[in-house]
């Protein structure tokens, strides 16, 4: 019977899946003593194509943030596992803002990951100093969870109820995510 020594997001894993971070994300933001944030960015484009109406690319990331708990005065890091639309599927409106917020000319996954078009897949606060070794729990189930995106994005972003669907509409087609959350309350 196999050990399930490692766990993170609620999911446990074999040692021997056990990767490390870096093989399969690029480090795109490192915490030092003026930035509480470690970001890494997938190295692969994954591409959801199951439904004819609804193609694009995507990547994924994963975000460590440092924080101090102001009752106690304890070190937090909150890790949290985002799936990011690239540029090239984000509809010419969306295309639009993120060149105009990033102020380049040739914007990346990490400029639309900046202007907030981002969804959240999963989320973990843990009391203690960063940890690479979590970041490295994350990378090896980030497949497995892209297997089940589906589910993941069927979860409220928010707490109006908006779903990942209705955010990527947004983001790909121009579909008010706001207006879309309204009418799933309004036709109930």
């Amino acid at each position: 019977m196999a050990k399930y020594n490692n766990s993170v997001f609620g999911i446990s894993f074999q040692d021997s899946s056990l990767i490390d971070v870096e093989s399969k994300f690029n480090l795109e933001r490192e915490m030092d003593d003026y930035d509480d944030t470690t970001f890494y960015l997938s190295n692969k484009v994954y591409h959801h194509d199951q439904d004819p109406e609804f193609k694009f690319d995507y990547m994924y990331g994963i975000e460590a943030y440092r924080y101090e708990n102001e009752n106690d005065h304890s070190i937090h890091t909150f890790y949290t596992l985002y799936m990011i639309p690239t540029f090239g599927s984000l509809s010419k409106k969306r295309q639009n803002d993120v060149i105009e917020s990033s102020g380049v000319d040739n914007p990346n996954t990490m400029d639309v990951f900046d202007y907030g078009m981002s969804l959240v897949f999963a989320r973990e606060d843990t009391i203690g100093e960063y940890d690479k070794s979590i970041m490295d729990k994350i990378a090896s189930i980030v497949d497995h969870i892209d297997s089940l995106r589906g589910f993941y994005l069927d979860k409220a972003q928010n707490r109006i109820g908006t779903d990942g669907w209705m955010m990527l509409d947004d983001y790909i087609n121009d579909v008010d995510f706001a207006r879309q959350t309204l009418e799933k309350y309004k036709n109930r």
